[in-house]
């Protein structure tokens, strides 16, 4: 079984079929502010907490795997919409913005990975 994918996987594609447009742009914006702290990140999943646009915090939780080619999303979010919302776009774009440049892969394995 292959590992889960980066999230940098997960496009602007993959989010538009996953939110609505009001979620994608409150999303960014809350990004953009640095509302979303990111609690834990790894390949496949993040937990982040979301300052919302009261004195509330939220707990965000999203998944991620290929099914195919096709990335499948997954969250959760302890707001009242429960999930689907800015809170978790403005954690995927937190941890995207904050994931480290992948390494170059070595020539050397490139060539040797078929064996």
């Amino acid at each position: 079984m292959a590992a889960p994918p980066d999230v940098r996987t997960i496009t602007t594609a993959v989010l538009s079929r996953s939110y609505d447009l009001g979620a994608l742009s409150r999303g960014r914006r809350y990004a953009e502010e640095g509302r979303a702290r990111l609690q834990s990140s790894r390949p496949g999943s993040i937990k982040a907490v979301v300052s919302g646009s009261g004195r509330q915090t939220y707990l965000v939780r999203v998944d991620w795997d290929q099914r195919g080619r096709e990335i499948q999303l997954a969250d959760s979010c302890s707001c009242p919409l429960g999930g689907r919302c800015k809170h978790a776009v403005a954690a995927v774009l937190t941890a995207q913005w904050s994931a480290p440049e992948p390494e170059p892969e070595a020539p050397w394995r490139r060539a040797l990975g078929p064996i």
